[in-house]
């Protein structure tokens, strides 16, 4: 559209209406009949001209069969140029109304469906993109333009004022977001000295759950108050880390001292006369407590060797003396002595296996360790199933010889 075309149209239009109502206001008396027939000619020159405001073919069509109806002379050469200039503006006005009032119709309709729509940034861009074509887009003639324009106003009116709403909602959520924050970083930072490894491990996810449903804080704050929650924490984590590691260092040390004394209680089962040899093998449980928790690859299998040569050399033993009942007595409650001590080991490994599994299962590790770790979640899992059982069958053992003592 020729927006220079279109201002001249609109100055001579206003132009020609305006002389045409100066004519009529003029006092010219007793008039002749071709002032009379050329006055009318100005008339529907200036009626066109009136039309281009607002468009309308059965009157545009009325003016120009009542021009065709005036006598044959014809109007001036002048009146006639102007007539048929407006014509040609008429013509030209009509297709620019006609356009106009098919792009605000889109338009308006686009935005009705806009209007409703929860993507509220990206909205806003495309209703500022409709707003600015809507201003290019010309004038659609009085009797529609301004029907549209209210249309298309409510529909961006109507979706600002959600829009508005929406992130008036949101920065209220923000702060109750930033308060459920502030609170969660101030029992991290109580707890992530502790060497309460299980219990606090649970804590921790306990508080990495809290977080993620107390919702966004807002862009200005919320890596802020992540970086306060998360240091603490990998704090901890990194203490927990190296507590473990020293700690199966101890292990291979412990397996390797329980392993010399297998090997050694095997040299004492060799030796004939067992009951000569009590004080060594109580010596060599001795050094088994004494020696540690050798890890829950190796401590369940280490301890089924050692138990098994254990109860050897007191069947051995039993069997070669003649037992009173006294002396009775005291190798059950020797008996009951070791399964206390085989019952807190399980009891004690089963522990490790629990606080093990809480650093395995954390939530806050990637996907990549989840998967890696599942394997080894099962094996722990089946490896307390089985302590447990072992556990029930000292209990049974231990009422047993309870009950047995009973009644010696």
């Amino acid at each position: 559209m020729d927006k220079d075309k279109v201002i001249e149209d609109i100055i001579e239009t206003e132009e020609v209406v305006e002389t045409h109502h100066n004519s009529q206001s003029r006092d010219f008396g007793w008039e002749s009949l071709a002032s009379v027939e050329q006055s009318r000619q100005n008339e529907i020159i200036s009626e066109i001209y009136e039309l281009m405001s607002n468009p309308d073919e059965t009157k545009f069509k009325a003016l120009k069969a009542e021009w065709e109806s005036l006598p044959s002379e014809g109007p001036d050469s002048a009146v006639e140029l102007r007539y048929q200039k407006g014509l040609e503006t008429y013509d030209r006005r009509s297709e620019q109304v006609a356009v106009a009032i098919n792009i605000k119709k889109d338009l308006v309709n686009r935005a009705e469906m806009l209007k409703d729509n929860e993507n509220f940034q990206t909205t806003a861009r495309e209703l500022q993109d409709l707003q600015k074509k809507w201003r290019e887009a010309g004038f659609a003639g009085k009797s529609i333009d301004q029907d549209l324009w209210t249309r298309f106003r409510e529909a961006n009116d109507y979706f600002f004022e959600r829009r508005s709403k929406h992130f008036d909602e949101m920065n209220a959520q923000r702060g109750v977001a930033a308060e459920l924050k502030e609170a969660i970083i101030l029992e991290v930072e109580e707890i992530h000295e502790s060497d309460d490894w299980k219990n606090t491990s649970r804590m921790m996810n306990e508080l990495m759950n809290r977080w993620k449903k107390a919702g966004f804080a807002g862009r200005e704050i919320d890596d802020e108050l992540w970086a306060r929650f998360n240091g603490p924490r990998q704090a901890f984590y990194a203490r927990q880390s190296a507590h473990f590691d020293a700690m199966r260092l101890e292990q291979d040390k412990a397996r390797a001292a329980k392993e010399k004394i297998i090997e050694e209680v095997r040299d004492i089962l060799s030796i004939q006369n067992p009951s000569e040899h009590k004080a060594k093998m109580d010596a060599k449980f001795e050094e088994w407590k004494a020696a540690g928790h050798s890890g829950r690859e190796n401590e369940a299998s280490l301890w089924s060797i050692f138990k098994a040569l254990q109860d050897e050399f007191f069947t051995n033993m039993k069997n070669e003396m003649a037992l009173t009942s006294e002396e009775r007595r005291n190798v059950m409650e020797e008996d009951l002595e070791r399964l206390d001590v085989r019952i807190a080991a399980l009891e004690n490994l089963n522990d490790m296996i629990e606080i093990k599994l809480d650093t395995l299962e954390n939530p806050s590790l990637s996907v990549a360790e989840q998967e890696k770790n599942k394997e080894e979640i099962e094996q722990l899992k089946k490896s307390k199933k089985d302590n447990s059982e072992k556990l029930d069958a000292y209990h049974d053992e231990l009422n047993r010889i309870e009950k047995t003592l009973n009644t010696l």
